[in-house]
């Protein structure tokens, strides 16, 4: 899963949520491969909305 959101970002990411998710995956790489997961979910429940809103407006 690390590598494909790693594709699916931007180096720069502009929104708040991309920034975050950014984040974790530096520092998952840095860390313990268990931290990941926890982290990705903990991220997908606070932009929960955000990514609904985002995934209506692009059909």
């Amino acid at each position: 899963i690390q590598r494909q959101v790693k594709n699916y970002i931007s180096g720069n990411p502009k929104t708040e949520a991309g920034k975050d998710l950014l984040r974790i995956i530096q520092y998952s790489f840095l860390s313990d491969v268990n931290t990941f997961p926890q982290a990705f979910e903990n991220w997908k429940k606070k932009y929960f909305l955000f990514l609904i809103e985002k995934s209506v407006s692009r059909k």
